[in-house]
């Protein structure tokens, strides 16, 4: 029997999403309960607590889908895992698993809720899109400062720099020798007129000989 007003309580029914819970068979359902329900304290009064809850859950079908289908209160579970247990007086163990089930129900929609707006962040349109937008904006805005102001000083240091040291070293060079060149050419061109005109004397002087011969 329930405590005068207590069973009223406890008479929502929640139809939620939970792999978790879903997925809990009879058995596991009953020693959840009691282990985080109930507790420890009436385990070592009742020996045969554990037993007792885990063969009413299996009798009465009593999954984890039946809580997040809606299928049962917390009035209701409360009084399927206690059904074996006749000619005790289950007042307080009735008010200890219906409580426990309205707080496992509130938390489990949390974590569902939480795991649900997470993955719809990761696809880019959840809780956290802006926060991913900015994150994209600041890259971008990274690699244009980073990305090209290393360009640029490829730029200045390879191709920049390279034209003008090209500049120096192949047009600067070449303007600068261009009046050595010049004064080589003309050196070059003075000696191959001395040249020549030696040449000449050579020539004359052979002639002179020649003539000296004949007579």
């Amino acid at each position: 029997m329930w405590p005068p007003g207590r069973r009223d309580q406890f008479l929502a029914h929640h139809v939620f999403e939970s792999a978790y819970v879903s997925q809990l068979s009879a058995r596991e359902l009953a020693l959840v309960s009691q282990e985080q329900g109930v507790g420890s304290g009436p385990q070592a009064l009742y020996p045969e607590l554990e037993s007792q809850l885990i063969s009413a859950a299996e009798g009465n079908f009593l999954f984890g889908a039946s809580i997040t289908c809606g299928a049962v209160s917390a009035a209701e579970f409360a009084e399927r895992l206690c059904s074996t247990r006749v000619n005790v007086d289950n007042s307080i163990l009735l008010v200890m698993l219906a409580q426990w089930m309205e707080t496992f129900v509130r938390e489990q929609r949390r974590i569902s809720a939480a795991a649900a707006a997470g993955s719809a962040a990761v696809g880019g349109t959840g809780l956290w899109e802006e926060d991913v937008d900015d994150e994209q904006s600041n890259s971008a805005q990274l690699e244009r400062s980073g990305g090209c102001g290393t360009d640029r000083g490829a730029g200045r240091g390879s191709g920049g720099d390279s034209r003008r040291g090209a500049g120096r070293g192949a047009g600067g060079g070449a303007v600068a020798g261009y009046p050595s060149m010049g004064r080589g050419a003309n050196h070059a061109a003075a000696r191959r007129a001395v040249v020549s005109d030696s040449d000449e004397e050579d020539d004359d002087g052979e002639e002179d000989d020649g003539e000296g011969d004949n007579f």
